[in-house]
Formats: C-alpha cells, structure tokens, sequence
C-alpha cells in the first residue's frame, strides 16, 4: 500500500527560503525519503509532478527564469529523473543535480508555472497547513511503533470464528499518551486490502467485536483503534505548571497545547505510525476506513492528511460548525478546536478526504441518532459545496447516506454498505446467489408472505448461516437447525421457529416480533441490543442466553431459571423487561445491575403506539439483594400502571435505598430486615405487607392500606 503523496509532504516540512538552482541548506532526511518514494513507485508520476509544480508555484523551489521562460512542450518524464530523485534521497547526488532535472521538466512543458494557485492546489496547500498545525512543523510520522506484541490472546475476541491471531501495537506520545490498537488477521483472507476500523469513544476494542466479525467473516484484516484516554489506552497525570494534573477526557488536552505540540495529534500520529509499520512488513493493496461517533469523527480528519486511505465511512462523526445548533452536535474538544478549523473547514476536510484518484468519503447518517447528528434535524445543502470542490480538482467522489436506523452504532447496513463500495468484486460476489450459497451468506436476504423458504431443503443448509441484515416476516423455518447462526440487525417477525436450534447463534441488535418457538433450543445465544416483543421463551429451552441493553416487552419467563438470562454486571445500559411475565420466579442467585421493569409506551412491530404496563412480578423473590440499580416505575409515569403485578413480592433483607415504588400495587409483599432508606411509596398499596425490621429513614410514605402510611 503506497500512497503517501509527495507534496502533501514537502508542502509542510521544507520550510526555508531555497536559493535559485538548489534548496536551503539541511534540507531534512524525511524530504529525500518522499523523493525516494517516487522513484519506487510508490507515488504516482502524476502526483510527483503536480507536487513539484506546487512547490515551484508557491515558492518553496525556485528556478532560474530561463527554465520557466522556455517552450512548452509535452512528454513523459525521462528515466533518469526518476533515478536522480532516488539517489537524491539516497544522498548519493547532489541538490543541484535533482534541481537540474526539475528545471528539465520545466524546460519541456511537462511542469507548467503558474503565478496563482488555482482552486485545487489551495486545497493542497490546506493539506500542508493542517500537517504544519498537528506536528508543528516536524512533518509526517516517519516512525515506527514502540511495541508489537504477537500473536496475543484477548478472551473477548474467542468466539470470532475466522479470526487466526491478534497483534497488539502501541504507540507512545508526548507526555506519555498512549495507543493501544490490535491489527486482527482473518484465518482465510481473501482480499488483500486491509480494513482500519475506529471505534470512538467506544469504552474498549471489543466494543466493536460485532462489526469486526462482519469485515473478518468476509476476509478482510482488520486494524482496530479508539480514541485517546478510552478504552485500553491509558489515562496518563502530567505536570502542567508544576502542579499534577489527570489527562482524563479529551477536553484536558487543551492545557497541553503549545507553539511546540497540537494535542490534536494524539487522534491522527497512532493510526499514521501503524500504517508505517504496515508499510514495511506487509504489501496491502489499498487501506480502507470506517469509524463511528468519534471514530467517524477521525475518519474525517485522517483521510484528509494521509492519502493512503481510499475509500473512507464517516458514521454519525461530524457535520459543519454552523449547524451545530443542537446541544447534543457540539463535541469535545477536538471536533471544536478553533485553531484547527481556521485552517480548514469540515467542507474543506469533506473535499480532502474525497479527492485524488480512487479516493472517496462517505457520511452515514442515522434518521433518529439518539447521541448525535440524527439526520431528522440537519441540512445537508454543504453537500453541493464538497462536490464542487471534488469537480474543480478532477477526480474523487463524496456522498452522504441516510439510514432510517435509531442506535448509535455501525449497523449491519452501514457496514454492508461499506463492504460493496470499497471493491467491485464484492458487488459481483453478493449477486452471486450460488457463490454466497456455498459461503452460507444469506445477508440481507428478503423473506416474505411472497417469499417462503422451500420446506424440501436440507434442515441443516443453515447452520452457521450469515442472515445480517436480513428481513425475515411470515415465514416457516420450523424444525431447521440454525445454530451458530449470525442473524446481526435483522428484522424477524411472524415467523415459525418451532422445534428449531439457535444454539450459539447471534441475535442482537435485532427486531424480534411475535415468533413462535414452540420446543425451540436457545442455548448460549444472544439478544443484545435487540427489540423482542410477544415472545414466549416458557416453552423453549432457554440456556446462558445474553440479554445485555436488550428490550424484552411482553416476554414470558414463567419457569424459566432466572439464572440463564444473562446481564453482564458493570454495564452501562438498561435491560428492559416491561410487560414480562417473571410469576414467582426467583431472583436471588441471579447475577444482574440495571435492569428496568417499569411500563413503557411502545409503537413498532406493525402495530399503533400501545401500552405496555410493568413486568409481573407477582410471587417473585428478590430476598437480599442490592436492588439499588433496577427500575420498578418511574415518577411521574407516563402510562397507566397495572395493579397487581407486585403482589406477594419477597424484598426482604434487600437494599431497596431511594427506589421509586410509586403507584405499586405491593399487597402481602414481605420488607422485613430491608433497607427502605428514602424510597417512594407514594400512592403505593401496602395491604397486609410485611415491615418488621425494615429501616424506613426518609421514606416518602404517602401510601394506603398500611399503619406505616401517613
């Protein structure tokens, strides 16, 4: 992969007055080394001469006026400049001699000097002057990383089938910020370009681990980032003033910023010094990018300076300052950076990361983003603008994508989308129904009334079947075996699962209406992130299934062993359970943290906004637990709350401080030994409920049918 473009070198880093004929003394060694890269092919001869007719137009070369005054004439550059300029860099020749065959190129019309810069080398030269800005003069990173760790082991990433190993390279920065990327490697790879993948403020790496299955089941490598002071980077304490100080969020990168250092740097020099390292050890024919929030945010800026990205998937990362008028679209510090946008605007980044020959840049926006930049409320007129630009420079390609999605996520679509754009064979291969059938890809296959499953196939055709981002409604795949099935942001409703395996298969970030799964194995599965609605799991065998940030309305959990739902302790999302069926289940041994049970008003599954009371929790037994994290109603309700579901509850000796049991109807409930400390019971029926050796300090007891109530 070789596609670092001279000038966007020389523009920033020669920064002396060159006397006629040759250049200032000390010329740095990076400069000869952008010669040398020409002279091995790895820059075109078009971008070396458009480089060179740069720095001659902007002063940075300067020729004698009988080299410039001369006839212009028209023919390829000669083999031996192309050699000189490899010796040059090599330091075998002198300055004078790459400047004789400069003012030979001048000489015979194949550079043409220009007096003003016309409106694609301005933004050229922006390119420089953003370079200039982020390393202060000192020019790309020639460097290498600090460490490569190989072949690690990360347990978080043990279930992704066609992943052989892991490399873990870390890069260090000035006052001791870290990064922290893995370079994943396909155990069958069947493209040659490799995938970089950005993650944002994605806690940790494996946050991503759904869409870098997507790009390593489809044989791509993947290299993995998120951004400083998240995830597995670190968070470093500097002395600042001689005083300590804790480099926490990105906000506290702006006391770190001098004349001498753009803590915008810590963003961008990470991915440019492991493209370094690619570089040399292995022969990647493009590098290709995709990154979300924050990650679409460096999507922006990196394709912008390093032109060795060529196709680039900005998700939900930016839109210009001045639509910025939502609270929610502001940024952190380096989406913001005043200094930094004086230089180049986002339409100037926008037109940077789409120019030059097969490069492109691509927005995805989300219709309902609940972060940020939800398409519902922007205007997307700039669009015309970075076109423009693009048509002025002669080649490049920007478009924006809209998709009615309303997760703050790369979904199975955008990376779909991604996947077919960045290489044609692609194209070819998803409309080769045989091809994909030998791969079991199913992806986005489209099952309706219309469109039924053969019922004379194979019951084990789909095992280990991919369906991400398919659309499955009224369709029968009873007695099928789909384990290890990978059904990743699909939509799945009215269909019969009767008697089907869906052990091992993945099933999140899923809409998931009124199946039916009579008899059905859901064994280590997982619901993550998905919508179920009007599933009755009481007469399936349900076993170690993950239910993380799942939304399960109306589900039927009568008999099931609460211990085989599983919610990962530590994380940060609700996992919603309005409307569910828990009668007398037992809670105790459960290992959970934020789980709601309050009702919740829902629309979706081809039905009108609906009502949705709270789970039944009728006999359910909670004795001894910190219920301090679970939501049972929320003040002031906004739907009418159903009696009785809360009937015969066991609480005693659990931690119930300062929860909202408002409107609850908790007749015979048992609080005995619990700790009550500041909890609603407003409007709460306390009928015959048990609260010998409760501590009530600082309820709120404005309640009915008990001594205990005001």
């Amino acid at each position: 992969m070789r596609r670092i473009i001279l000038f966007s070198v020389l523009i920033v880093l020669i920064s002396g007055v060159i006397v006629p004929n040759a250049f200032a003394e000390g010329v740095p060694t990076w400069v000869k080394n952008t010669a040398g890269w020409w002279a091995m092919d790895m820059i075109s001869e078009v971008e070396f001469v458009n480089a060179i007719e740069f720095l001659i137009s902007d002063g940075i070369i300067v020729i004698s006026h009988t080299a410039i005054d001369n006839e212009i004439k028209s023919q390829k550059i000669p083999e031996w400049i192309k050699n000189n300029a490899g010796w040059w860099a090599e330091e075998q020749i002198p300055d004078s001699a790459f400047i004789n065959g400069i003012e030979y190129l001048i000489e015979n019309g194949i550079i043409q000097i220009k007096v003003e810069l016309d409106e694609s080398q301005v933004f050229l030269k922006k390119r420089g002057e953003l370079i200039d800005f982020i390393w202060k003069g000192e020019g790309l990173p020639t460097r290498l990383p600090d460490s490569i760790e190989y072949g690690i082991t990360d347990k978080n990433f043990n279930e992704l089938k066609n992943l052989k190993k892991i490399d873990k390279i870390e890069v260090e920065m000035k006052h001791s910020v870290n990064s922290i990327a893995y370079l994943m490697h396909p155990s069958e790879q069947l493209h040659n370009d490799l995938i970089i993948y950005h993650g944002g403020h994605g806690h940790y790496l494996y946050d991503a681990e759904k869409q870098i299955r997507f790009f390593l089941d489809r044989g791509y490598t993947v290299l993995v980032f998120s951004m400083p002071v998240t995830g597995y980077n670190n968070e470093p304490t500097v002395i600042i003033n001689n005083e300590k100080r804790e480099i926490k969020t990105h906000d506290d990168f702006k006391f770190l910023d001098s004349e001498k250092f753009s803590g915008i740097s810590y963003f961008v020099e990470p991915i440019f010094v492991s493209l370094n390292y690619l570089d040399e050890e292995y022969d990647y024919t493009n590098y290709q990018m995709i990154g979300i929030s924050g990650g679409g945010w460096t999507t922006v800026i990196y394709p912008a300076i390093d032109q060795r990205i060529s196709h680039s998937y900005s998700v939900a990362g930016s839109i210009p300052l001045e639509q910025r008028t939502n609270q929610r679209d502001l940024g952190d510090y380096e989406s913001m950076h005043p200094e930094l946008y004086k230089i180049a605007s986002y339409v100037d980044l926008y037109t940077l990361s789409s120019i030059g020959n097969d490069r492109e840049f691509t927005q995805i926006f989300l219709e309902n983003d609940p972060c940020c930049y939800a398409a519902n409320r922007l205007d997307f007129s700039y669009n015309d603008e970075v076109k423009n630009n693009i048509e002025k420079f002669g080649s490049g390609e920007f478009k924006i994508i809209i998709l009615n999605e309303n997760k703050h996520n790369i979904s199975g679509t955008a990376a779909m989308e991604f996947f077919l754009d960045i290489d044609e064979k692609n194209i070819a291969y998803f409309n080769n129904s045989q091809e994909r059938m030998k791969e079991n890809d199913f992806s986005m296959i489209q099952l309706n009334k219309e469109n039924q499953i053969p019922q004379d196939l194979d019951k084990t055709i789909f095992i280990g079947g991919d369906f991400t981002s398919s659309s499955i409604m009224y369709n029968d795949f009873s007695n099928f075996d789909m384990s290890d099935s990978n059904f990743w942001y699909s939509i799945i409703f009215f269909t019969d699962f009767s008697n089907t395996n869906f052990s091992n298969s993945d099933i999140s970030y899923s809409i998931v209406c009124s199946p039916k799964i009579d008899n059905s194995l859901i064994h280590n599965a997982d619901f993550s992130h998905s919508m179920i609605v009007d599933v009755d799991f009481s007469k399936s065998s349900l076993k170690n299934t993950k239910f993380d940030s799942t939304s399960c309305y109306n589900c039927n959990f009568e008999g099931i062993d609460i211990k085989e739902i599983k919610i990962s302790k530590d994380y940060k999302e609700f996992t919603n359970f309005a409307g569910s069926n828990f009668r007398n289940s037992d809670f105790r041994d459960w290992e959970f943290e934020r789980v709601d049970f309050s009702a919740k008003i829902f629309s979706g599954c081809l039905k009108s906004q609906e009502i949705i009371p709270i789970s039944d929790l009728t006999g359910a037994n909670f004795s001894g637990l910190d219920l301090k994290d679970v939501v049972f109603t929320r003040t002031p309700s906004s739907v009418p709350l159903e009696s009785g579901r809360m009937n015969e509850i066991d609480f005693s000796f659990a931690d119930l401080s300062l929860l909202n049991l408002t409107d609850m109807s908790l007749k015979n409930a048992n609080f005995s030994g619990a700790n009550l400390t500041g909890v609603n019971f407003t409007d709460a029926d306390l009928e015959n409920a048990n609260f010998s050796g409760a501590t009530l300090d600082d309820a709120i007891l404005d309640c009915s049918n008990h001594e205990i109530c005001n």
